[in-house]
């Protein structure tokens, strides 16, 4: 009978929660390959409404690392993201891109109409407040954190300049002012189409 190190054991016992060895091998690669973060991917499963299992979001990047102990390789260290030049939004790809939003991604919706209503900053409290208001529903940080993380990844996949701005604390929201005037004039036609 053989005996698993402490190691070992924490390692197979978190791994069989996640769905086995080669699951989390493969989710960890995925994630490595696409450059995506922990937080962000955990922002998304709990926007999209996945209840996330407490192992995960507490355990998955110690498990890489356990991974990489047991395997007797250092743990990866994860590569900067490629510094390839953002594109420019043009007037076509942008009511594409706020009418998916509109259709697929509420709060992201809300949350662009409601910086492009605004000129200047707005605290995180007061976005927050406000998407639920407009919106009806319940929203909280962790909402907000979602559709920062559905943000990143649907425009860092198609290499497009962020429409938003925040400060590195994430307490001020901000629309870049080189878009403002387009998506006004996309939401005047939304509302002008209602009425």
């Amino acid at each position: 009978m053989s005996h698993l190190s402490d190691e070992e054991y924490k390692f197979y016992s978190l791994a069989r929660t996640l769905g086995g060895v080669s699951r989390v091998k493969e989710l960890l690669e995925i994630m490595h390959n696409k450059n995506i973060s922990v937080d962000s991917l955990l922002a998304y499963l709990k926007t999209i409404g996945y209840k996330v299992p407490s192992p995960l979001e507490s355990k998955i990047e110690d498990l890489e690392k356990r991974m990489s102990i047991l395997e007797g390789k250092p743990p990866l260290k994860r590569a900067p993201p490629p510094q390839v030049p953002s594109k420019e939004w043009s007037d076509e790809k942008l009511k594409e891109y706020l009418d998916d939003c509109k259709e697929w991604a509420q709060f992201t919706y809300q949350y662009y109409k409601i910086l492009t209503d605004i000129d200047g900053k707005i605290s995180r409290e007061d976005l927050i407040k406000k998407i639920g208001e407009w919106t009806g529903k319940k929203f909280n940080g962790y909402s907000l954190a979602g559709v920062q993380a559905g943000i990143t990844m649907s425009i860092t996949k198609k290499n497009y300049e962020r429409l938003d701005w925040k400060d590195k604390n994430s307490r001020q929201f901000s629309l870049n002012e080189k878009y403002r005037e387009k998506m006004r004039k996309y939401f005047r036609a939304q509302q002008e189409s209602v009425s």
